[in-house]
C-alpha cells in the first residue's frame, strides 16, 4: 500500500507540470493585454511598456514560465495583476467559501441519490422506479445556471425565503448547494440503481435472506456494500465536476469564492491567479481520486495494490 501511494504521489509531479504548462500557454495565447486592461484605453505607450516591464511581462514566454514554476515550488504564485496582492492570499481568503459549497453540494447529491437509487432498484419497474428515473433525467438535463436562476425566482423573490445572493449564514448555502448537487444526484442515482440491480440477485444475497435476516439489513449491510465500488469511482470523478460547477454557481449566487475569482481573473487576463486556481483544482481532484483508490481496499479486500496492477 505504501509503495502504491508513493508511486501515485510521484505521478502527480509530471501531471501537475503538464497542467501548469497548458494553462500557462492558453492564458498567454488568449487575445488581450492585461496591462492595457489595467491602465485603460487612454494610457500612453510609454506607460504600458513601463508597466509591462515592472510586471515581467516583457520577458520571453519560457522565461516567464520558468519564473512562475520556480516561485510555485516555493509557495509563491506571484502577485495578482489586478488586485496587486499575493495570489496565495487571495485564494486562501476565498477557498473556504468554495470548499463549503462543494461539500454541501456533494452532501445534497448523495443524500438524495442513495435512497432514490436503492428504492428504484428494490422496486424495479414500479411507479417508484419510474419516478426515480424521471428525476434522474430531469437532473441531468437542467443546466446549473438555469436551475439556480429558477430557484432564486421561486424562493427568495416569490416566496421570500432563503437569501438570493451572498454569504454569511448557513441559509445562504441552501440554494447554491441544491443547484450544485442536483446534477450529481441524478447521475449517482442511476449508478446506485444499476449497481444494486447487479448484486441483489447474487447468490450471497439469497443466502442472507434464507438466514432470516431483515430485508433492510440484507440491502444495507450486504447489497449496498458490494455495490459501492462503482459508486466510489464516480464520487472521485464527481469532485472535478463539482468544482467546475461551483464556478458557475458562485457567479449566479454572487458568492465570493475561488470560482468567481477565477472567472473575473480570466476576463482581466490576470495570469497568475488563473494559473494558481487551476493548479489547485487539478491537485485537489487528483488527491481525491487517490483517496478513492485507497478506499477500494477497505471495501473490497480482494483488491491488492502491488507493483503489477
Amino acid at each position: 500500500m505504501q509503495k502504491y501511494i508513493l508511486r501515485r504521489l510521484l505521478f502527480l509531479i509530471p501531471v501537475m507540470f503538464g497542467v501548469s504548462l497548458i494553462v500557462f500557454m492558453l492564458m498567454h495565447l488568449t487575445p488581450g493585454d492585461p496591462v492595457e486592461i489595467m491602465l485603460g484605453d487612454f494610457a500612453e505607450p510609454a506607460q504600458i511598456e513601463a508597466m509591462r516591464a515592472s510586471l515581467g511581462l516583457d520577458q520571453p514566454l519560457h522565461v516567464q514560465y520558468f519564473d512562475f514554476i520556480t516561485g510555485a515550488l516555493q509557495g509563491d504564485f506571484g502577485r495578482s495583476l489586478h488586485y496587486n496582492a499575493p495570489v496565495l492570499s487571495l485564494i486562501v481568503s476565498r477557498a473556504g467559501y468554495t470548499a463549503s459549497l462543494s461539500l454541501a453540494g456533494m452532501f445534497v447529491s448523495y443524500i438524495i441519490a442513495f435512497p432514490v437509487g436503492i428504492i428504484s432498484a428494490i422496486k424495479r419497474n414500479s411507479i417508484l422506479d419510474d419516478l426515480g428515473m424521471v428525476f434522474a433525467l430531469l437532473g441531468i438535463s437542467m443546466p446549473n445556471f438555469w436551475l439556480g436562476i429558477m430557484l432564486i425566482l421561486i424562493f427568495p423573490l416569490t416566496l421570500g425565503i432563503f437569501p438570493a445572493t451572498g454569504v454569511g449564514t448557513i441559509w445562504h448555502l441552501v440554494l447554491p448547494a441544491i443547484t450544485l448537487g442536483t446534477a450529481g444526484a441524478a447521475l449517482t442515482t442511476r449508478l446506485v440503481r444499476s449497481s444494486m440491480l447487479e448484486v441483489i440477485n447474487k447468490e450471497y444475497i439469497r443466502t442472507a435472506r434464507s438466514k432470516g435476516l431483515r430485508e433492510r439489513t440484507v440491502m444495507i449491510k450486504h447489497a449496498l456494500k458490494n455495490a459501492m465500488l462503482p459508486v466510489l469511482t464516480i464520487i472521485g470523478l464527481r469532485l472535478g465536476f463539482i468544482l467546475g460547477g461551483a464556478v458557475i454557481v458562485e457567479e449566479v449566487f454572487a458568492r465570493p469564492g475561488m470560482g468567481r475569482l477565477m472567472i473575473n481573473s480570466i476576463f482581466r487576463r490576470d495570469y497568475f491567479v488563473v494559473q494558481a486556481c487551476v493548479l489547485l483544482i487539478a491537485f485537489t481532484v487528483m488527491l481525491a481520486n487517490l483517496l478513492v483508490d485507497i478506499a477500494y481496499g477497505f471495501i473490497d479486500p480482494q483488491i491488492k495494490y502491488g507493483g503489477g496492477e
